[in-house]
C-alpha cells in the first residue's frame, strides 16, 4: 500500500537535501506530475511540472465494482429491510449494462455477517489490484451515524449505545475510506452511500478547508465522485412500495438509462447518475416517505462512463 520506495539526504552545495521515491503506475499517452513542497511554517514552494509519455493505447476499461449492505445486526431494532435488495439491484444493472463501456466486471457483494470492519476493509485493499485506466464503483448500504463530527459507517456487530471502543470494532469513519480511495492506482471511482446522515461525511468537503484536504487526498483521481443519500443530518427511506430504499431506487433507475439527458449519447455518466438522483430523490422522498431527503454530492475532475443506456445481451 504504501507508494514511497525510499528515502534519503545529501548535501548540495552546502544544503541539505531530502530525495524521495514514489511508485506511480502511469496511464498510456502523456503522463503529467506536478510536485510542491511546504515548509515548517506552512509556505509553499512553486510547482515542478515534469511530463513522462508511456508507449501504448489505453484499451476499453474494466470495471470493480464492490457492494456493501447490512439487513441483519442481530437486533430487531437495528435491522434494516432493503440493504441487501439494494445492494443486488445496483450490482445487477451495472452488470446488464457494463458493454460497451467496460471490457469486463468483476464484481464482489459483501452482505450481512461477512460485512464486518475487517472485512470491508479486505474487500477496498483488493481494489489496488485494478489498473488505472479502470474504474472502480464502491456501494454502500447500512446505518451510518455521526460520532464526534464525523460520519461513520456501521457495520456487523453494532451495539447500542455507540461508543470509541465499540466504533473501533464495528465502524469505518470517512476519513478512514478516503485513505482507502487515496491509494487506488485506478483513477476513476464512484462512492455510492446510502444511510442515514451520509450527507455529514461529504457536507464537510464543501467547506474550504475541508476540500483542500479532500484535493490532496483524491489528487491522484482524474475523476472521483462521491454521492451521498442525504442532507446532513437526514434519515435516509426505506419503502416497502417501492421495495428499496429511495437513494438507491433512484440510482437503479438512472442506471436503466434514464439519467442519459446530457447529452443523451447512450451512456450513462457519473455526473449524469448524480443530477438524476440530485433531483429523483426528493421526489421520491415526497411521495414514499414523512419526511424529506435530499443527496449530497461531491465531485472533482473528469466525468466518465459508468452504464451503457441499453442492457448488453448474454450478460
Amino acid at each position: 500500500r504504501d507508494r514511497v520506495l525510499g528515502q534519503s539526504t545529501h548535501r548540495e552545495d552546502g544544503k541539505e537535501v531530502a530525495v524521495t521515491t514514489w511508485r506511480v503506475r502511469a496511464l498510456p499517452g502523456e503522463n503529467t506530475f506536478t510536485a510542491k513542497v511546504r515548509d515548517l511554517e506552512g509556505v509553499v514552494s512553486p510547482a515542478r511540472v515534469d511530463s513522462v509519455a508511456i508507449d501504448g493505447r489505453s484499451g476499453v476499461p474494466a470495471l470493480h465494482l464492490l457492494a456493501i449492505a447490512v439487513d441483519d445486526y442481530g437486533d430487531e431494532n437495528l435491522n434494516l429491510n432493503y440493504s441487501v435488495a439494494d445492494a443486488e439491484a445496483v450490482v445487477r444493472q451495472l452488470k446488464e449494462r457494463a458493454t460497451p463501456v467496460f471490457s469486463r466486471v468483476h464484481s464482489t457483494v459483501i452482505k450481512n455477517e461477512a460485512a464486518t470492519r475487517e472485512g470491508v476493509l479486505t474487500a477496498l485493499r483488493k481494489l489496488q489490484a485494478a489498473n488505472p485506466e479502470d474504474v472502480i464503483i464502491i456501494y454502500a448500504a447500512s446505518h451510518g451515524d455521526v460520532v464526534d463530527d464525523q460520519f461513520h459507517l456501521l457495520l456487523q456487530g453494532l451495539q447500542l449505545p455507540l461508543s470509541q471502543r465499540r466504533l473501533k470494532r464495528v465502524a469505518i469513519p470517512f476519513d478512514e475510506l478516503a485513505r482507502e480511495l487515496e491509494v487506488l492506482d485506478a483513477r476513476r471511482v464512484v462512492m455510492l452511500l446510502d444511510t442515514c446522515k451520509s450527507g455529514d461525511a461529504l457536507a464537510d468537503l464543501q467547506s474550504e478547508f475541508r476540500d483542500r484536504r479532500a484535493l490532496q487526498s483524491f489528487g491522484n483521481l482524474l475523476g472521483v465522485h462521491l454521492i451521498a443519500a442525504t442532507a446532513k443530518g437526514q434519515l435516509a427511506t426505506e419503502s416497502s412500495l417501492l421495495g428499496h430504499g429511495v437513494f438507491t431506487y433512484s440510482i437503479v433507475e438512472g442506471l436503466r438509462g434514464n439519467a442519459d439527458r446530457a447529452p443523451t449519447d447512450g451512456r450513462v455518466t457519473a455526473s449524469e447518475l448524480a443530477a438524476y438522483t440530485a433531483a429523483g430523490v426528493p421526489a421520491l422522498s415526497a411521495t414514499y416517505a414523512s419526511f424529506p431527503q435530499w443527496p449530497t454530492i461531491y465531485a472533482r475532475g473528469f466525468d466518465f462512463g459508468v452504464a451503457a443506456r441499453a442492457a448488453s445481451s448474454g450478460r
